[in-house]
């Protein structure tokens, strides 16, 4: 949506200076423990409008939605005419019927071909719109803050409206000016959107990744969610990308978070600019969060995309903005692998000091409903497990080879039958003699 419709010359992989390879093999997508009642959605332009259509059409399992340069859900009525005038160039928010377009998302709710209206009541809800942006100009964003109005809280809308920033993704990683328009379209404005809102969505949040990050970047294949396994045929490429943190690696319990490119930020068109620079994952790294970046495929045959745009139209499927419009559909298959692998086990509690020398100290905790074992960690490292034969339910640890006169902070994180690990108990602090 950068711009719908203009000559596509597709840029070569072997210009790409990035860390992912234009030819990664994809693997299967794995299953992890991740909760499946927090799951949100971002993007920017076409994949703005992307994000709207499967916060509503899928409102039961996003919970919060963060909209850069958007569109008002089902604003094109299926028309590239509307998309291009009304929806992105309108002079008025007055110009977008959004009164209609609330009274289809209810008829459609009713019909379930979207998900029931009352799952948006307590979502989350952030905005941006530069006061530069020539692309999607701001009306069009008022419409879909007024389109949110019909079904949402209003004190869970955040709307920034008064950035002057050009059209563009926004991210302290960004290496365009803020009042900029240009590729890859990621403005640096000094602000950092993505604590705002992964802080409306998931509480208070520990502090971003100022380092290396932990995890891994891995290409996934897109095409066993499309039914007839062939993405390319409807706008879509082979692959996605997954920022898995390590903690979710290692089974902890975890969020998602997908996040739609815009038009002319496909992998295709800029390598990993956008899925490094979105200023997603360091946030991500620390807080638990996976984070999904499905990716479209531009194409100058059918169906002519040849800026790589998200269907928010209906340049490949009537029915774009259902839950079974193609695209939406193959992100919510993805969602359900991704959280397929959910085993919670709760914080152990109770943890507590049973004995202590100079040299050794002996812990105890209460058991965990559904734990098979325990993993016990002595100043953030793993020092040991336990499991539920070994010895009084697996609830007792003993830490030997210690320092006499030291301190010693513990934790302990439960074990699920499939190997997930749960959340850590309080801390516990104690000094051998």
């Amino acid at each position: 949506m950068h711009y719908v419709i203009q000559r596509w010359t597709h840029s070569l992989c072997a210009v790409i200076f990035f860390v992912l390879s234009c030819h990664a093999a994809a693997g299967a997508l794995p299953r992890f423990n991740a909760d499946p009642v927090q799951v949100t959605v971002s993007g920017i332009s076409s994949g703005g409008a992307m994000a709207v259509q499967a916060h509503v059409a899928y409102s039961g399992t996003f919970k919060g939605a963060a909209i850069f340069a958007g569109a008002a859900y089902y604003c094109a009525q299926g028309n590239l005419a509307y998309a291009t005038a009304r929806c992105m160039e309108p002079l008025s928010s007055l110009e977008i019927p959004v009164a209609e377009l609330a009274s289809t998302t209810r008829l459609w709710a009713s019909q379930g071909f979207v998900d029931n209206t009352a799952y948006l009541a307590n979502s989350k809800v952030y905005l941006f719109s530069g006061t530069l942006d020539q692309t999607v100009r701001q009306p069009g964003m008022d419409a879909l803050r007024d389109y949110y109005l019909n079904f949402v809280n209003p004190s869970n809308i955040v709307y920034n409206n008064q950035t002057a920033a050009g059209h563009g993704w926004i991210s302290l990683l960004g290496p365009v000016l803020c009042a900029a328009q240009q590729s890859p379209y990621v403005n640096n404005c000094n602000l950092d959107p993505q604590q705002t809102f992964f802080s409306m969505f998931y509480g208070q949040l520990n502090a971003k990744q100022t380092g290396q990050l932990s995890g891994q970047f891995t290409a996934v294949d897109q095409t066993e969610f499309v039914d007839d396994r062939n993405p390319n045929l409807h706008g879509l490429d082979t692959n996605a990308w997954l920022y898995v943190p390590a903690s979710c690696a290692r089974g902890e319990l975890c969020r998602v978070h997908v996040s739609y490119h815009g038009c002319n930020q496909s992998f295709n068109k800029i390598g990993d600019q956008f899925i490094r620079m979105s200023g997603l994952n360091e946030w991500a790294d620390t807080n638990n969060i996976i984070v999904l970046y499905p990716q479209v495929f531009p194409s100058l045959v059918g169906p002519v995309n040849g800026q790589g745009c998200w269907d928010w139209w209906g340049y490949d499927d009537p029915d774009y903005a259902k839950k079974s419009g193609r695209q939406l559909l193959m992100t919510k298959r993805m969602v359900d692998r991704i959280t397929s692998g959910y085993a919670p086990v709760a914080a152990p509690q109770n943890l507590q000091a049973a004995h202590v020398s100079t040299m050794s100290v002996k812990l105890r905790w209460s058991p965990v409903n559904n734990a098979t074992g325990y993993k016990i960690y002595r100043d953030g490292m793993l020092v040991g497990s336990t499991s539920i034969s070994s010895n009084n339910y697996g609830t007792v640890f003993v830490n030997t080879g210690l320092m006499p006169g030291t301190a010693y902070t513990y934790t302990v994180r439960a074990l699920a039958g499939n190997g997930n690990v749960g959340p850590a108990s309080a801390s516990l602090t104690v000094s051998t003699r």
